[in-house]
């Protein structure tokens, strides 16, 4: 049957060749008696249509990758983190962050206070600011001439401001990113955001405003300690600072979102007093406090459409629970990664174990190779094809080619440090060879799906290939470990 299989298929491929030269010759043939014009329209209908072909084949052939992993939406909306947020539960990932920070929305909605973070480097003099705004209200504020006195967000409420509640946050640039974040954090869940410094804004500071800004965060910088400069100082630094700042403003941003006052927290004031006989003496006289400004500019904001100041105030924290929500989902797929990588290398040591004769050329492939490829993508919600799958593995197999002398070499060492193996070459350095192969493909692919946010071929080939020769002796007296423990599991339930 496949004799007069073969046959057949001869005879077929034979007249399809003779059939196409003769109409191919028949076609030139006149084509050459045709006009000029119509032999070049010919040419160029032909070569079009074999161009697109081309790019078609190349369309479907070429790697994907798949949508990119952590990308959310620029506004994520309370429905939309609801939704990731129910799935991420649904499939295993710590959400308690996050359901954290939509309690807390919940709670301040509730209470229906306007909420004024002040925010800023430390030593700008939030804590003094706040000090003054609630002065005479029972409010105990540690202010310190060391910087950095705030360790955590305090809320402050006053009666003489019914409505607002005044945030201290941790200074920014502290030796400990942790409070940075804590800071950040409270910013975003802030009405209002008094951006507090102590003159001309510097870099550092100028980005920290463009990044609260950028998340239509209303902002009030604060030029504070004015009192240092003469009111010409003032004016040129308040003008600067709101030239600088104007470029911010998008046209998603209303300008009315941006404010920039001067303010001073001092209450005493140094001045030099001339005698009636002609000597100078520095006295101190007792001055108000300058926080008009700053106030009228809270009320401007809060008052003139408080509908979309809470619009705002959401939208942060929704952007804020969808970041936590992505570095929860990035940890639950580590950890998932790293327990799937294990899981196969076991699959791959038990395998080479109860092999009868153990190959020489431990070449990646089989069923155990693309079943961890489809269940490493599944997990990154990565679509993979059959083709790209197999496009990889070839590839992973031309690296394992070459590497083969090393790994053996360098699985037989690691056995000897096992009492009861010693220089035994056969099945347990081929189990942990295999080992080897199989951990460094799984954490290559981890690698690769978590930096592409896809699935890439030539990407996941260049990381196994580093992999493979990562760290070889420790990773092999590893697998060395989990073969001997393997083996001595099996021989105790035979």
């Amino acid at each position: 049957m496949l004799t007069i299989g073969l046959l057949l298929l001869t005879i077929l491929v034979l007249g399809t060749v003779l059939y196409l030269t003769e109409s191919f010759f028949a076609v030139w043939d006149r084509l050459k008696l045709a006009p000029t014009w119509l032999f070049a329209l010919y040419v160029i209908a032909i070569s079009l249509f074999l161009l697109s072909t081309i790019w078609m084949i190349w369309k479907l052939l070429r790697p994907r990758k798949g949508p990119e992993i952590g990308k959310r939406e620029s506004r994520p909306t309370e429905e939309g983190v609801a939704s990731r947020l129910e799935k991420a539960q649904a499939a295993g990932v710590e959400i308690d962050g996050v359901q954290g920070e939509l309690n807390k929305l919940a709670i301040r909605r509730a209470d229906e206070s306007v909420y004024v973070a002040f925010f800023g480097e430390i030593s700008s003099g939030k804590s003094s600011l706040i000090k003054t705004l609630l002065d005479d209200t029972g409010n105990e504020i540690e202010v310190s001439v060391r910087g950095g006195s705030t360790r955590r967000v305090q809320e402050y409420r006053s009666d003489q401001f019914q409505g607002w509640v005044f945030s201290d946050v941790p200074g920014m640039n502290e030796v400990d990113a942790v409070l940075d974040e804590l800071a950040l954090s409270e910013a975003r869940r802030a009405h209002v955001v008094v951006y507090v410094c102590d003159s001309d804004l510097t870099r550092t500071e100028f980005d920290q405003v463009g990044h609260l800004v950028a998340l239509e965060k209303p902002v009030i910088v604060t030029i504070n300690k004015s009192d240092l400069m003469t009111s010409k100082e003032q004016l040129a630094v308040l003008a600067k600072v709101k030239d600088r700042l104007g470029k911010l403003n998008s046209s998603s941003i209303k300008t009315y979102s941006l404010h920039v006052v001067a303010t001073s927290t001092a209450t005493v004031q140094k001045v030099v007093r001339l005698s009636p006989d002609g000597k100078e003496e520095e006295v101190e006289r007792r001055v108000d406090a300058n926080i008009g400004a700053l106030t009228r500019a809270i009320n401007t904001l809060v008052s003139r459409n408080p509908q979309r100041l809470e619009a705002l105030r959401d939208s942060a924290v929704f952007a804020l629970a969808s970041s936590r929500l992505d570095l929860a989902e990035n940890e639950f797929r580590k950890r998932e990664a790293d327990a799937m990588v294990l899981r196969y290398t076991q699959k791959a040591v038990v395998g080479a174990l109860a092999a009868i004769a153990p190959g020489t050329d431990l070449l990646i492939q089989g069923v155990l190779a693309t079943a961890m490829v489809r269940e490493m993508c599944a997990l990154f919600d990565a679509p993979v094809r059959d083709l790209d799958t197999q496009g990889f593995l070839d590839q992973a197999q031309k690296r394992v080619g070459k590497a083969v002398p090393v790994v053996l070499a360098v699985a037989g060492n690691a056995l000897k440090a096992f009492p009861g193996i010693g220089t035994v070459a056969g099945g347990f350095t081929h189990a942990v060879a295999y080992g080897l192969i199989f951990d460094a493909l799984g954490k290559s692919l981890a690698q690769t799906l978590n930096e592409d946010n896809g699935f890439s071929a030539k990407a996941a080939t260049a990381h196994f290939e580093e992999s493979l020769s990562d760290d070889l002796e420790t990773r092999t007296k590893r697998i060395a470990k989990l073969v001997f423990a393997t083996q001595s599991k099996k021989r105790d339930s035979g």
